[in-house]
């Protein structure tokens, strides 16, 4: 809806055209807000989508002796986008997928190594440790609530303390 619109009387009454004039409105526009939705940029991958693509890069990188930055090249080529961080995230799926069937084909490449269980179990207890975001924050927020109990409980002992000497030191009347 371009156009001029003369304003002659109230603004704040004016819907389109002379507030004065008998007839209607002479123009009707209407603004869809699917519209609005649609100018906007996508929806990119979460943080934690971005660090999972991660893993999967260095695992292929690994495994096939490729530089990690030429496999995010061929992503973002493939994408066209400029930092790999601006992938639509409708795409992740796409790119996870990917990623998972090239390390299968350079696993397979490779041959398959014999790893005893008990090293299969520990390895992945350890990596759910140190990569999983709930535990890293579930570990955080324990060892925050752990100080703040010793700095409370340390401040109830020297509390009862000075209650304590002051009773002890108060007049008897």
């Amino acid at each position: 809806m371009v156009g001029k619109i003369n304003i002659r009387g109230n603004v704040s009454q004016l819907i389109n055209g002379n507030v004065h004039s008998i007839s209607g409105p002479t123009t009707i526009g209407t603004r869809n807000s699917s519209e609005v939705i649609d100018a906007e940029d996508p929806p990119r991958i979460t943080e934690f989508q971005r660090k999972r693509i991660n893993v999967l890069v260095k695992e292929l990188s690994a495994i096939s002796g490729e530089k990690e930055v030429e496999i995010y090249k061929v992503f973002m080529k493939d994408f066209g986008i400029r930092y790999f961080r601006e992938l639509p995230i409708e795409h992740y799926s796409t790119v996870k997928e990917t990623l998972e069937e090239w390390i299968s084909a350079g696993a397979a490449k490779a041959g398959p190594v014999a790893v005893p269980e008990v090293v299969k179990a520990h390895s992945e207890r350890v990596q759910h440790q140190l990569g999983c975001p709930a535990c890293i924050e579930k570990d955080a927020s324990f060892a925050r609530a752990l100080r703040a109990i010793f700095a409370l409980a340390a401040l109830a002992f020297l509390l009862s303390l000075l209650c304590g000497w002051l009773l002890y030191k108060m007049p008897v009347s």
